[in-house]
């Protein structure tokens, strides 16, 4: 009897034992499920340089389309570079940046289809009210890029493959120079993004190429000033792509199309048209 008792409660136990694993195991799954599934029907994972995140636009913008649509998005910030790796590699949906040779890249590999311009703001040249490069006095970009080059004076540059990277070395290659051949005494490689960046060049009191609407939302954080912009070269286009679902397995394809009417739709124009950032206009739709 006794014996029989104890086999009873060993079963019982064991059943117990069984049940909670199970309900662990379901648990877990829709824990994953609603926290890290970004292959949801109504999910986009949508990747885009830096800029747009820290001037606030994008904020403004993924409200407003959730809103719209009711297609929650998962939002990867990085440089135009990193994110155009992500692209190659399929581990996006969509995509915004602003570096046009790689995007012409990534376009030509199948990777990336309908690339459409769609947004633009400009580059400036800051530094401290010392200038002295003269760079105040340039008549255009490439006496400037000359002036800093010619003195050696202190430039920090990303220096990680970022869209704002990319125009940098575009402007020394413009006075044909290479970024390769500069050595460390006067030319900076941060790696990081263009807030620290700027936190750096500041602190360095050296020269930067940083975007528009960043310097807007660090205007209050940095003693800088703006000693050089209004040039045709220093125009910054950012642009939209979608990853090619026939080369990757896409299940959010349908949803970066969405994303991809509205974001080009009047809809999505009047959302950056309206944005302002410490009162001023940082970026103009592109008819």
């Amino acid at each position: 009897m006794e014996h029989r008792l104890i086999k009873v409660r060993t079963h019982n136990t064991i059943r117990k034992l069984m049940l909670f694993v199970s309900s662990f195991a379901v648990l877990l799954i829709l824990f994953n499920h609603i926290f890290f599934d970004t292959h949801s029907p109504q999910l986009l994972r949508l990747g885009t340089t830096s800029s747009i995140e820290n001037s606030g636009l994008s904020k403004i913008l993924l409200e407003q389309f959730t809103k719209d649509t009711g297609i929650e998005v998962h939002h990867i910030v990085f440089g135009s570079g990193k994110i155009i790796k992500l692209a190659q590699n399929g581990d996006i949906d969509s995509l915004i940046t602003h570096a046009k040779k790689l995007e012409q890249t990534l376009i030509r590999s199948g990777n990336g289809i309908k690339r459409r311009e769609f947004m633009t703001n400009n580059f400036i040249i800051l530094g401290l009210e010392e200038d002295p490069a003269g760079v105040q006095n340039a008549t255009d970009i490439k006496q400037v890029m000359k002036a800093i080059y010619n003195t050696q004076s202190l430039f920090v540059s990303r220096g990680d493959e970022s869209g704002t990277n990319q125009r940098e070395r575009e402007l020394w290659q413009s006075i044909g120079l290479n970024t390769q051949d500069f050595t460390s005494d006067w030319y900076i490689k941060t790696g990081q993004g263009m807030g620290n960046s700027l936190m750096i060049a500041q602190q360095k009191k050296a020269y930067i190429l940083s975007d528009l609407a960043t310097w807007r939302a660090y205007k209050n954080k940095i003693n800088m000033r703006v000693l050089y912009r209004d040039d045709k070269a220093l125009r910054n286009v950012y642009a939209i792509m979608l990853v090619n679902p026939q080369k990757h397995k896409l299940p959010n394809a349908k949803q970066a199309a969405i994303f991809y009417e509205w974001l080009l739709s009047e809809r999505g124009r009047n959302v950056i048209r309206s944005f302002l950032l410490n009162g001023e206009r940082v970026f103009f739709p592109i008819p």
